[in-house]
């Protein structure tokens, strides 16, 4: 069993005797037969609830084959129920978007040359036309999903507002510690592709720029800007996917070859066949 109590962003308002955002979606959602943890009890007038435990692997951890489509299925249906819910649910909910993507295109561009500006513009356009947020969970992060080998379950529904689908797919594949990483290879990408579409192995290649692109950022903000990055564009025949990645002087606690690492690993993963995309992933200006 799971214990919580109303958590800090509810406690300004929550007065005993009435419900909060998690126990009143959990409760929903739970009821519907989706993929969160059943709601055992809850004490509205003491705040808390428990939860049934949810055995398996926490997406940060080592998982499975066929991980990433139990999340995407995962995602749908539970965005597809909390765009259903009833507006006294519904009233439960930020009632905003969680993200503007020209705030994500203004952090990818950061770290590219002016060359590839108009990739990045073009992949924006292509990826965004035409879509919208859905309602869901806003706390999205691989520690709030769990593969139980059959289903992932999502189990934090402390916030809830509008977001796009594929920045939640992205939110949940990606791993902020010890060291930053994503779980996206090109075979995910191929199943959101068939799954979704391709337009949102569009926005789901856009978000995934979007992470290691503030993994960047908050690194730099560390004190390590002055690492210097080279990339060299790579073939694209088979066996000449990986980029050449240069590093300079290392500081002294190592963070800046640990840069050179996420670059290498994390931006130059190969997603789709999409000029605009690789464009992108090839597009590192010299930091």
């Amino acid at each position: 069993m799971i214990h919580k109590e109303v958590p800090r962003q509810d406690l300004p308002s929550w007065r005993p005797g009435a419900p909060w955002t998690e126990l009143v979606w959990i409760d929903y959602l739970s009821t519907e037969g989706l993929p969160v943890p059943p709601l055992v009890a809850a004490d509205v007038d003491h705040g808390w609830l428990v939860e049934g435990f949810v055995r398996g692997s926490l997406y940060s951890g080592t998982l499975t084959p066929g991980a990433v489509l139990r999340l995407v299925d995962s995602v749908v249906r539970i965005e597809a129920a909390c765009e259903a819910a009833p507006a006294d649910v519904r009233a439960f909910s930020a009632g905003k978007v969680e993200v503007d993507p020209r705030r994500e295109r203004w952090i990818i561009a950061r770290w590219l040359r002016d060359e590839a500006l108009p990739a990045l513009d073009g992949l924006v356009d292509a990826a965004f036309g035409g879509a919208r947020p859905l309602l869901g969970p806003v706390d999205i992060r691989a520690e709030n999903a769990i593969d139980t080998g059959d289903r992932a379950v999502l189990i934090d529904f402390a916030a809830m507002g509008e977001d796009y689908r594929e920045r939640r797919i992205a939110g949940y594949a990606w791993t902020a510690r010890p060291e930053p990483r994503c779980i996206l290879g090109e075979e995910d990408y191929r199943t959101v592709e068939r799954t979704l579409g391709p337009q949102a192995a569009l926005r789901l290649a856009f978000f995934d720029f979007a992470h290691c692109a503030w993994a960047l950022a908050r690194t730099a903000a560390g004190g390590h800007a002055s690492t210097r990055v080279r990339t060299a564009r790579a073939g694209r025949k088979a066996g000449a996917e990986r980029a050449a990645v240069a590093g300079g002087e290392a500081g002294a606690d190592g963070d800046d070859d640990f840069s050179v690492r996420l670059l290498e690993r994390e931006w130059l993963r190969p997603r789709i066949d999409d000029e605009r995309v690789e464009a992108v992933r090839f597009g590192l200006r010299i930091l």
